[in-house]
């Protein structure tokens, strides 16, 4: 028999307790490898074993025949063939059932599976995880065991499905050796770069690079450089980088452009005779200083018995994009413009987004049109959708209108025109809320870059009357448009609509609400787990002006169903209406150029050609992700602005608090940061959901939201937007 392999010292590892048995040491065939350890367990009983111990026992020294034996235990634990015990072997096996799910980490590599028809999900360890990769579809094995916390344990056998087979981060190097750490903070392991272009450095660069294989000795990836984006310091490198996370580019392919440059800036004569012609009429604009593109024009007219006609005038796209064509697939792809904090990302090439379909002053431009009359009463008598050619006359910033309603601009020949329509919508604005359209009016956080994209301030810009103006107006054509839709006139899609849908909040999150405003002074009352909308914005007028008034606003917003597009018509909560679509941006949302080509396939009295359901669904995926990209640029920009206050201290507000810690915001920086509870070393802090508190177990003491706390700015990640702070006076340590 041979004898196991000794250590320095002339002892074996607990050799005077173990059976090794009649095994040949040094076999490196995964099938006699897997014989071997079998025989060493079985031989011993219920004893367990670190598989450290079995290695040096069966003579596996060098790495070769290390990684494999190790790859061996792995697969012998997945297949039940041999049992866990921590971080132990031993032999036998329990019975346990498999399921399949989506794998979610979080940043220390702890985890839990979702799976269809069970209300918790599954815990999985960082060892029992293997080389899955947040967001993986896997199938594990479970059995009765659970956590402390009541969740059953997990361990993953099979990566069914990879969410990415690429990651995003900042290479280091040290001389040969070249390795990624990934910018997502799930993503636990380092990966090896090979075959690195040698001549030129790759220190500190910003880098795409793609995973070959798992390297189960060392733990890690092994991996590709597909792209290079620059130093990992340089803001337009940060922001390309997260455009590729994100799947957004500038750049459009051949195709589209060349479509979309061989399209004639003249509108044809007998075009303009088929439309309505509204080129007489008092037409204006009203934007963003920076806007470029200019989708919606208005107009407003006098009744003689005291009502009023209007015209919203949208940008006639599905003139200019024809169904299955280069320009329509390549807009359907990115379904939505995206608007970063330094950049936007168009859906359609800048050929048509800002000029063709762009209803410029004092260019004719084709236009689809809701004409519609308000009586005395400001109740819509009448409306009716027209193809018609425009002439704007005027392009105002929001600026200029608010100056315009606030009595200014002397000598604006349009001034009546926007001073009547500012009193309208006032009133519209005033009666949509009294019949139970929510108010939450959140305030527009924007940043201000210098010329190489760096912040050099962040601002929270509130809405002015000149924004309700146009945001009455819009609503107002929307309704009309999904009423229009409504009617089913299209009678080979069954009647179906492309509508912006908004269902009920869900029970449990308005409880949480209640019971989080409850921790700020304000009440929300609740019957049944349902509130009433003026209840609601009873609320939003309580908070108006508050130091707490954008994070209770945020909260509510959370708490709020996510919005949609769907062929079903289930209404829409939030703005209290039977009847909504999106009809006014089709320059930047595909969903309301499948809207247009609905209306005017109903007026022509033909057939809707499109998978309609599937496209709503699409497009909602699509706004979600580009409102995540939209977000994560700005926490971007807020952490690079959090850097050049490193060691300052500022008075903030507790936000939020956490099992792990408290959020914190700074009211004069706009930035929001986390204190770690371990920095809260006063005391043994422990969660009480009821309060959304973290409580001194013997101090008393407790950090809830509204809690006023001077903070000091420890850190920021612009890979990852988060923001630490600490305390600005250091807590006496017990």
């Amino acid at each position: 028999m041979a004898t196991p392999r000794k250590q320095a010292g002339g002892k074996s590892p607990r050799s005077s307790s173990i059976k090794p048995g009649n095994i040949k040491p040094g076999n490196v065939k995964p099938g006699a490898i897997k014989a071997d350890i079998l025989k060493i367990l079985r031989d011993n009983g219920a004893r367990s074993f670190h598989p450290k111990e079995v290695a040096k026992l069966l003579g596996y020294s060098t790495y070769e025949a290390h990684k494999t034996f190790l790859t061996v235990v792995d697969e012998m634990k997945k297949q039940e063939e041999i049992k866990s015990v921590g971080a132990r072997i031993q032999y036998g096996s329990s019975r346990r059932e498999l399921a399949e799910g989506l794998l979610r980490l979080n940043r220390e590599g702890f985890g839990y599976v979702e799976v269809e028809g069970y209300e918790d999900g599954f815990a999985v360890r960082p060892d029992d995880a293997g080389s899955a990769m947040n967001g993986d579809r896997v199938r594990i094995r479970f059995g009765d065991a659970r956590t402390s916390g009541g969740r059953r344990k997990a361990v993953i056998v099979e990566i069914l499905e990879r969410a990415k087979m690429d990651l995003i981060g900042t290479l280091y190097q040290k001389g040969k050796l070249v390795y990624l750490e990934a910018d997502d903070p799930t993503f636990p392991h380092k990966v090896n770069v090979t075959s690195a272009p040698a001549d030129q450095p790759l220190h500190f660069k910003k880098a795409l690079v793609g995973l070959d294989d798992f390297d189960a000795f060392r733990r890690q990836f092994n991996g590709h450089i597909v792209e290079l984006f620059g130093a990992a310091d340089d803001p337009d490198t940060l922001t390309r980088a997260l455009m590729r996370r994100h799947g957004l580019t500038e750049r459009f392919p051949v195709a589209p452009l060349e479509e979309a440059d061989g399209i004639s800036s003249d509108i044809p004569e007998a075009e303009i005779r088929r439309r309505t012609d509204l080129r007489a009429r008092r037409i204006f604009t009203i934007d963003p200083e920076t806007a470029r593109d200019f989708d919606d024009a208005i107009h407003i007219e006098e009744r003689a018995d005291g009502g009023v006609d209007i015209g919203v005038h949208i940008a006639d796209v599905s003139y200019y994009v024809s169904p299955g064509s280069a320009l329509d697939r390549e807009a359907y792809l990115r379904a939505t413009s995206v608007y970063l904090a330094d950049r936007a990302i168009p859906m359609l090439p800048e050929r048509l987004s800002g000029d063709l379909c762009s209803l410029r002053p004092n260019e004719d431009r084709l236009a689809f049109s809701c004409l519609f009359t308000l009586d005395a009463n400001d109740e819509v008598t009448d409306y009716a959708f027209h193809e018609t050619v425009i002439h704007s006359g005027r392009r105002f910033t929001y600026e200029e209108a608010q100056a315009v309603i606030d009595g200014g601009l002397a000598g604006e020949p349009f001034a009546p025109d926007i001073q009547r329509a500012a009193r309208l919508t006032e009133r519209l604005r005033k009666k949509r809320h009294a019949q139970g359209s929510i108010d939450f009016d959140m305030p527009e956080t924007r940043v201000r870059l210098d010329a190489a994209g760096n912040p050099v301030a962040i601002e929270r810009k509130d809405r002015i009357a000149s924004h309700f103006l146009i945001e009455e107006l819009m609503l107002l054509a929307n309704k009309m448009a999904a009423q229009e839709l409504a009617k089913g006139r299209h009678k080979a899609e069954g009647g179906k609509g492309v509508y912006r849908v908004h269902d009920h909040p869900d029970a449990e999150r308005l409880t949480n609400l209640a019971t989080y405003v409850k921790a700020f002074g304000f009440m929300l009352p609740l019957k049944d787990g349902r509130v009433r909308p003026q209840d609601l914005n009873a609320l939003m007028e309580a908070v108006r002006g508050k130091p707490a008034e954008p994070v209770i606003k945020y909260a509510a917003l959370r708490s709020m169903a996510k919005a949609a597009y769907s062929t079903k018509n289930v209404g829409h909560y939030g703005l209290g209406f039977s009847h909504y679509a999106h009809f006014t941006s089709p320059i930047r949302r595909y969903p309301d150029l499948m809207a247009h080509r609905l209306l005017k396939g109903m007026a022509a009295g033909g057939p809707a050609n499109e998978d309609l359901e599937s496209r709503c669904e699409y497009c909602s995926e699509r706004e979600r992700k580009a409102e995540e990209a939209e977000r994560d640029s700005i926490k971007q920009k807020q952490a690079l602005y959090a850097l050049k206050h490193l060691g300052d201290t500022f008075e903030g507000v507790v936000t939020n608090a956490t099992r792990f810690g408290i959020f914190v915001e700074i009211p004069s920086l706009l930035l929001e940061g986390l204190i770690h509870v371990r920095e809260m070393d006063d005391d043994y802090y422990e969660y009480d959901e009821l309060r959304f508190a973290l409580i001194g177990s013997h101090n008393g003491k407790s950090y809830h939201p509204g809690l006023a706390v001077r903070v000091r700015v420890e850190g920021a990640n612009p890979n990852t937007g988060e923001i630490d702070f600490g305390f600005a006076q250091t807590q006496k340590t017990r």
